[in-house]
């Protein structure tokens, strides 16, 4: 199931392992969750039956460790998660897990900024900017001392 899915920062991917309702579809019911979420959730957000990708040999493997609650998962390829927006990790004594698999993309304000989500853990950053036939790129060396990173382009 996928709960808070329209908050990208609270969105998750839980495993229901049974169900018990009172008898009819209307009346509410209980949720037995193979895990723990995440993150705390309101009540009253949305709750989504989403189907899970089926087990399958890996598209690919991780490069570097990946410790609890990390926003990035660094792997070989991003080539077979193309068009793929959810994924399962799965791996030896691990439960399997359900993540969101995009790009980062920002589509700027009127005024031209734009906002990026939390990034951690990468040395680099490449930024393009694309308005009709003017395009801008920059690499960026992120700051992971100061809270918010600044960056400027001028489409030409």
């Amino acid at each position: 199931m996928g709960i808070d899915l329209a908050d990208p920062d609270r969105r998750g991917y839980l495993t229901v392992q049974s169900l018990s309702a009172a008898g009819d579809q209307d009346s509410p019911v209980n949720l037995t969750l193979s895990g723990p979420v995440r993150v705390a959730h309101a009540a009253g957000v949305g709750v989504r039956r989403v189907t899970a990708p089926a087990p399958s040999p890996a598209d690919t493997t991780t490069t570097d460790p990946v410790a609890i609650g990390d926003p990035t998962v660094f792997v070989g390829t991003t080539v077979p998660f193309a068009s793929v927006e959810l994924v399962r990790a799965a791996g030896a004594g691990i439960a399997d897990e359900y993540l969101d698999s995009h790009l980062y993309r920002s589509t700027s304000a009127v005024d031209g900024t734009a906002r990026l989500p939390p990034i951690s853990r990468v040395a680099a950053l490449e930024i393009t900017a694309v308005n009709g036939g003017l395009t801008a790129t920059v690499r960026v060396t992120p700051d992971y001392l100061t809270p918010v990173n600044t960056v400027g382009l001028t489409l030409r």
